[in-house]
């Protein structure tokens, strides 16, 4: 295993404007320090699960202001591509009105 390690601000417990899908308005934000060699679809799902949200309706991270859907392993392995181009990747957490409590 490697100690390589990648930044992932994850925004939740807000909502994404209704006339601006790239505007996530309200929520919180917290950072990710991930072992690369851990990352994955589902090690994303069971760190969102041990943060409360049992019923997320969606995922999608943010290249250049534009919006892409995280449902599978080649989601997440992009993400480790723009982390090595940006330094960073954003996540957004699209969840129930009972998720994250």
């Amino acid at each position: 295993m490697s100690d390589e390690r990648f930044d992932v601000e994850v925004h939740h417990r807000g909502h994404f404007a209704k006339n601006d899908w790239c505007k996530y308005v309200g929520g919180e934000t917290t950072h990710w320090s991930c072992d690369l060699d851990r990352w994955s679809y589902f090690e994303i799902l069971g760190s969102l699960k041990e943060m409360g949200y049992h019923s997320i309706k969606g995922l999608c991270y943010c290249v250049e202001m534009l919006l892409h859907s995280l449902d599978d392993g080649k989601g997440a392995l992009n993400m480790l591509h723009i982390t090595r181009h940006y330094g960073e990747v954003h996540m957004f957490v699209v969840h129930g009105v009972d998720s994250g409590t």
